[in-house]
């Protein structure tokens, strides 16, 4: 009841606002002020996805898409993003937003929990509202961070235009990676994020962490921080590939005696092993 007087107003939307001094053509809204039916509403509590809660009317009458109630009273704004960040105080042309607030559909979305990359979860609201590129959960509130390196590093607060990183940072794509796990080469591993984090040129696993070092003599040495632009060294040093060698175990020759790293590192030039050490 909004007074003892005949209301000015005789057609309103859900939300409470004025449309017409008429009586309404359409009977049922949804609290976008999407017209459903010229007949009452069998359903009288909505979300704003359009999901039907009860045939009564609802003691919450401002919901974010994800279903939470955020006030008994109507909301004072009608256009949420899944993360509940406020867009527009009238209804939203977009019904269906990725995490990134990209827009997918004009009508509401059949799945309501996406990772980052756009991948569907549940129909359901998703219990974790923040979410890595790998697909991790990290707080069951929205990010204040919305674009992550595969490492985890935050590096904006707004949506990537990049959704594809290597291990290094380096932006391989706009749409969602295929393969999650990569070598510093580049190379793909698995479609899944990787358990080890920071590799060596042949592949072996140093720690689950970001490496400090991205270019590794393949003794296992450190020469630079950014990525190598040659990725096949001899033991010396001298570049031979931009390509990973086949052969890991030189003489100082360049003559190819394993295709695995070489327990001894100093060779006389007859091949004779004389120290561990460089």
């Amino acid at each position: 009841c909004i007074s003892r007087y005949p209301c000015d107003c005789l057609c309103f939307l859900c939300t409470g606002e004025c449309i017409s001094r008429y009586s309404c053509d359409c009977l049922c809204f949804l609290c976008t002020g999407e017209c459903i039916s010229r007949y009452p509403c069998d359903c009288l509590c909505f979300l704003c996805t359009g999901e039907c809660i009860s045939r009564y009317p609802c003691d919450c009458l401002c919901f974010l898409c994800t279903g939470e109630c955020i006030s008994l009273y109507p909301c004072d704004c009608l256009c949420f993003l899944c993360t509940g960040e406020c867009i527009s105080r009238y209804s939203c042309d977009c019904l269906c937003f990725l995490c990134t607030g990209e827009c997918i559909s004009w009508y509401p979305c059949d799945c309501l929990c996406f990772l980052c990359t756009g991948e569907c979860i549940s129909r359901y609201p998703c219990d974790c509202l923040c979410f890595l590129c790998t697909g991790e959960c990290i707080s069951r509130y929205p990010c204040d961070c919305l674009c992550f390196l595969c490492t985890g590093e935050c590096i904006s607060r707004y949506p990537c235009d990049c959704l594809c990183f290597l291990c290094t940072g380096e932006c391989i794509s706009w749409y969602p990676c295929d393969c999650l796990c990569f070598l510093c080469t580049g190379e793909c591993i698995s479609r899944y994020p990787c358990d080890c984090l920071c590799f060596l040129c042949m592949g072996e696993c140093i720690s689950r962490y970001p490496c400090d070092c991205l270019c590794f003599l393949c003794t296992g040495e450190c020469i630079s921080r950014y990525p190598c632009d040659c990725l096949c060294f001899l033991c010396t040093g001298e570049c031979i590939s931009r390509y990973p060698c086949d052969c890991l175990c030189f003489l100082c020759t360049g003559e190819c005696i394993s295709r695995y790293p070489c327990d001894c590192l100093c060779f006389l030039c007859t091949g004779e092993c004389i120290s561990w050490y460089s």
